[in-house]
């Protein structure tokens, strides 16, 4: 029984490391799946689809856009694991309209709405998208372990080569950069 306790006790900071790893990518592959849906239903319904991110709040959500509104049809709200925090990034370099950078993400000026990705009919992303989401281990709800390496508590969410969708970023080095 000493034995097996020893050996619990030994194991157990390793499989906690684990299975957060686990929340955070799970978390990270349901958003692009999401991602994708979106831009299916999209071009299946012949309807705008926002993909909304409320950062403060914790959740994100996908609704259809009948008619220019929001208001209309089913939302489906998903909310964030309760360790995991997310943030939207925008590339203004490549962009016509004035935006600004919020602890909540991103919001274009002169708007409250919550940070979105647009989808259009066709199923290609509007120019005012996101470029990049980050999804990280909350620090004020859950510190770093002492010898977590560098992007092992964070996953980004970036655009494709062509903006054509999202995909989970691979090379960290190379977004960096942008």
């Amino acid at each position: 029984m000493a034995l097996l306790i020893i050996v619990i006790a030994a194991v157990a900071p390793s499989l906690s490391r684990f299975f957060h790893g686990r929340n955070l990518d799970a978390e990270a592959r349901r958003l692009l799946s999401l991602t994708r849906y979106g831009q299916s239903r999209a071009v299946s319904e012949g309807v705008p689809m926002r993909l909304w991110i409320d950062a403060n709040r914790r959740t994100y959500g996908l609704q259809g856009e009948y008619g220019g509104s929001t208001t209309e049809g089913a939302v489906n709200v998903y909310p964030l694991d309760p360790d995991l925090a997310i943030e939207v990034f925008q590339d203004t370099r490549t962009r016509t309209k004035t935006i600004r950078r919020t602890t909540s993400g991103t919001a274009f000026e002169g708007s409250s709405l919550a940070v979105g990705i647009r989808f259009l009919a066709d199923g290609t992303l509007d120019e005012t998208s996101p470029d990049r989401i980050r999804i990280y281990q909350d620090p004020t709800r859950r510190p770093a372990a002492a010898n977590a390496r560098p992007g092992d508590d964070e996953v980004w969410i970036t655009t494709d080569l062509h903006r054509l969708r999202y995909e989970i970023a691979t090379n960290l080095p190379a977004l960096n950069r942008r």
